[in-house]
């Protein structure tokens, strides 16, 4: 979350809505957003339905780091299932799917 938060107008932009999803609780999610002053809404699935849902839960009842872009036809233009937040490839990628998603028809 630090590097999305310290690259976000990089990344993402004025016309891109972020949001983070976590099974952390609504307060731990607060907590956390506060002290790396994260310009993007955190959101609670503490039953992961959510992440059932969108095929980021693993086997063993857990959430996977996954990231989605979702274009403004509201359909999931890019998904990394294993998405490596040391990795900057995995930064380069998300930036040109995020283009590429605000380019769609």
């Amino acid at each position: 979350m630090q590097t999305f938060t310290e690259r976000y107008d990089e990344l993402f932009g004025p016309d891109v809505v972020v949001a983070a999803i976590s099974y952390d609780s609504v307060e731990t999610q607060a907590r956390f957003a506060s002290s790396l002053g994260v310009p993007f809404k955190l959101l609670s699935d503490p039953d992961l339905a959510v992440a059932k849902k969108y095929g980021s839960a693993n086997s063993d009842g857990r959430a996977r780091r996954t990231v989605y872009v979702i274009d403004k036809n509201g359909r999931v233009a890019y998904r990394d299932l294993r998405f490596n937040a040391v990795d900057p490839s995995s930064y380069s990628d998300l930036k040109q799917a995020v283009q590429a998603a605000l380019k769609a028809k």
